[in-house]
Order: structure tokens, then sequence, then C-alpha cells
């Protein structure tokens, strides 16, 4: 199958989406642990499940999800924290192309053997940091309609999806992180693993201005997170965020906030990326709104409600469905 990566932050873990949960002080947020981000469940409206089930649509593509306690009522496991615990092995099978699995990962070290068309692949794995109490998670994926998880120890299923026909979608969004973070820190854990087909990174625009900053800083971040994502692609793509509500300036950033978005397109630029206007397909819709309208597309002053994700997901069909 080919693969889309969506990188980014909060907006592409699918924060303030219909259905998505946000859990950060139940699970003891750390911005500084390594992992993918908050998970927007196949049900929520996050705009990276907006264009997956596009792609669904259009090509034939299909998937399924199963979460911790409908996979633990499958197959008889115990539930630890929304995890569904492993501990004697299990065999997935469905009538599918790709199976996905997202593992809890804890500071101690655990050894799982996955076999996938009879071919056995063992990890030890650990998470230097964690991100979520004393969870990291992590997406694996394997091309097979069969996989067998066996852990020396307990492993810790979140979800599980099985993918079928031509495309399927990994989001590997990470919420409060800039751009340099992501580079040094993440790419290896949320990127590498994959082999990407595609690759649509939203930019860090926010967390960088609330980072501290120059937009001039910011353009050399993008740059730099730029050039390492095409080491993993054959096709890269920049996505520009949304405007945000209130002061376009901060006690501790005295620099416009919009620079920070001219700064992005202007990295695009610098190394032939194309870009993805989704953050001004979002200002077109809202410069036309009163003020008190256009609140009405955020849940606070930068995360935007379901019809900002739409708005989003619309940018990304319309570049997508040229190639598809």
């Amino acid at each position: 199958m080919k693969t889309i990566i969506f990188t980014g932050d909060s907006h592409t873990c699918g924060e303030s989406a219909d259905g998505f949960v946000a859990d950060d002080a139940r699970l003891g947020y750390d911005p500084k642990g390594l992992g993918v981000g908050r998970y927007s469940p196949a049900s929520a409206g996050g705009y990276t499940n907006l264009v997956y089930n596009h792609l669904c649509t259009v090509t034939g593509s299909a998937f399924s999800e199963l979460n911790a306690r409908q996979l633990a009522d499958i197959y008889g496991l115990d539930i630890l924290e929304d995890n569904a615990v492993i501990k004697e092995g299990i065999t997935l099978n469905g009538d599918c192309d790709c199976i996905q699995i997202m593992l809890g990962l804890t500071a101690e070290n655990s050894q799982i053997t996955f076999i996938a068309d009879g071919k056995e692949q063992q990890y030890t794995l650990s998470t230097p940091r964690p991100r979520f109490g004393r969870w990291s998670f992590k997406w694996f994926s394997f091309n097979s309609s069969k996989l067998t998880i066996l852990p020396k120890d307990n492993a810790y299923v979140s979800f599980v999806r099985f993918c079928s026909g031509e495309w399927t979608c990994i989001n590997s969004g990470v919420g409060s992180c800039n751009s340099e973070y992501f580079k040094d820190n993440f790419i290896p854990f949320n990127v590498e693993p994959f082999k990407a087909d595609i690759i649509i990174a939203e930019a860090h625009s926010i967390n960088d201005w609330l980072s501290g900053c120059t937009p001039e800083q910011y353009c050399d971040r993008v740059v730099a997170l730029l050039h390492k994502l095409k080491q993993h692609t054959e096709m890269l793509y920049l996505m520009t965020v949304a405007p945000i509500l209130g002061p376009q300036a901060l006690p501790f950033n005295k620099h416009d906030y919009r620079l920070f978005v001219s700064a992005s397109r202007r990295a695009a630029q610098m190394c032939s990326v194309p870009i993805i206007d989704a953050g001004g397909a979002v200002e077109d819709v809202i410069n036309k709104l009163s003020p008190e309208a256009a609140r009405g597309y955020y849940n606070d002053n930068w995360h935007l409600l379901q019809q900002g994700h739409q708005i989003y997901a619309d940018a990304i069909i319309k570049e997508l469905d040229k190639i598809l």
C-alpha cells in the first residue's frame, strides 16, 4: 500500500475536532516527552481522518479500527489505563493489506516479537521520556493481513487499524512541539519507521512563535526540518497553519505572528517544497465574517473546530486529487 504520513502539532492530532477527547490533565501531559500525539480515533472529525475518508472514496481503499476496549472484548484481554494488555500473545486477522498497531511504551524495556507473512521482527521497546503520564505511544505498520504479537512480558495496545486498497494514512502529529524539537526528536520516532510515499507536514508556526524565536530563526528551523523530511519521502508538502485570534504578539515575543506564517511560505520556496495553503484558505473564510462569527470556527485563539478542520481537509484534497 502507498502511505501518507501527516506531521504537525495539535491541529494534526485533531484537537477540537468533533469526537476528539482532550485528556491531558488526566494523563499528566509532558510536552518534552517522546511519542505520537493524542490520537484522534477514526470516528473523530480531524482533518487527517477527513482526508483518509476521501482517499477511500476515490481510490476504493478502506480501513476499520478497534480501540483497546473493543480489542479486549474480542480477545478476553485486561485493560490498563485505556490500553489492552497482551500477556501471552494474540494473532490479528483481517481482510486487509496492512495492519497498523499503536503500542503504549513506558520507561521500562519491553521485548516484543511481531510475526507477519512468516517473518519475525523483534523489538526492545521503551521511551526515554514518557509523554502522557507513564506512557508514550508509537505506531507500527505491517503489510500483511495477519499479525501475531508475542510479548516477552506484556504488550499494551491502544488501537489497531486494518487497511486495504491503494492508500493508507498515518497520523504522526505531536502537540505542543516546535519545528526544531520535532526535527531533533520525533522524526526517528514518528517518520523513519514508515516508508512514506507522501509526507504532508503542517508548519509548527504557533509553537515556534510561542517558543519566543524570531521569524528569521523560525524560517531557518523550517528549512532544516524540510531538508530532513525530504530524506524520508519522494513527495513532501508543507501546509500552512490557520490564523490566530486575539493578540498577534506576546509579552515574550513581540514579533507579529503573521510574520511566522509568511516565513513558512518563504522556507518552502527556499526548499522547492510545494505549499498546501490551508492557513490561507481559513483566512479567506474568516476575513469575510464578523469577529463574533469568526470565533465560531475556533475552540480558543488557535485551535480550529470541526468546520475549520474541514477547510484544512479540503485544501489537502484539492492538491491530492491532482495526483490520484
